[in-house]
């Protein structure tokens, strides 16, 4: 009876130890091909099809691995960006709150820059504001006056992220947390100094993007949850209960204004009002 029991013991270990084997070899295995696509610009797998009981805490342990994947290879981090930022976007992936993601400084593009197509499966555009933080901040924050003490400016930007899944109308929350929310290129604008503005100015900022003069996409700061401020405190509190530190200097996106535009060649210009204008040329891959 003894060794019958001690051999269920063991048995129960193995299988333990094994499903523990399993779960790293898929992770492993999403993790891998996910960069090989990058590398080779072919679409990936949405995580969710790769690994059986994907869930969020698992997905942003993912996202982490990613990151720090880049970082040991010697990117560094700018800042951060998020996603599922309306109460629409949030209803259709299913999910209670926003997600959040790294950016990069390999990623970013001064205003009057030119991007090429290389290397991109399916780029978009989606204007934001980006704050810059002159302060860490490494615990939540309780106030949008706690948050305000902590930023040094707001820019305009336009991000170009890769929404490279194999099928672009079929993925879920989880599988936009472990492909770091598709983070790839931003186009920076000038900072203007955040106490230059009242939270109602930068709400009622109205953007246009354009492609050759014609209009792309518009929309209004508020789009951002709401309003901008409380927004981005949202996106601070996610970040830091996500393990991410925000260090001085790093920038944060707040929500998607006006529609999500699909990039192709051309001449574009966000104009962000009193923020000023954001402009680029996009060209295909010769």
């Amino acid at each position: 009876m003894k060794n019958t029991t001690s051999w269920l013991i063991a048995v129960a270990i193995l299988a333990g130890a094994c499903a523990g084997c399993t779960t790293e070899s898929t992770n492993n295995r999403y993790l891998d091909e996910f960069e090989a696509a990058n590398k080779g610009g072919t679409t990936f797998t949405p995580a969710t099809n790769v690994i059986s009981g994907l869930n969020l805490t698992r997905a942003y342990r993912l996202q982490r691995i990613l990151v720090a994947r880049r970082q040991a290879n010697g990117e560094r981090l700018a800042g951060f960006k998020s996603g599922l930022m309306s109460t629409g976007s949030l209803a259709a992936r299913h999910v209670s709150e926003p997600i959040v993601g790294a950016l990069f400084v390999s990623g970013a593009v001064q205003s009057g820059g030119e991007i090429s197509l290389c290397g991109y499966r399916r780029p978009a555009l989606e204007s934001k504001l980006g704050y810059v933080f002159r302060r860490s901040v490494t615990k939540p924050l309780s106030s949008i006056a706690e948050l305000t003490g902590s930023l040094a400016s707001v820019r305009p930007v336009i991000e170009l992220p890769d929404i490279a899944y194999d099928n672009e109308q079929n993925y879920q929350a989880l599988d936009m947390v472990a492909a770091n929310v598709t983070a790839a290129r931003y186009v920076l604008g000038t900072d203007y100094s955040i106490r230059s503005l009242q939270p109602k100015e930068l709400d009622e900022l109205n953007i246009l993007v354009t492609r050759d003069a014609v209009i792309s996409s518009q929309g209004t700061a508020r789009e951002s949850l709401g309003s901008q401020l409380p927004s981005l405190l949202v996106v601070v509190n996610q970040l830091i209960g996500r393990g991410y530190h925000i260090k001085p200097g790093m920038m944060v996106l707040t929500g998607k204004i006006g529609a999500k535009v699909n990039v192709v060649p051309g001449v574009y210009m966000g104009d962000f009002g009193e923020l000023g204008r954001v402009k680029f040329a996009v060209r295909a891959c010769n």
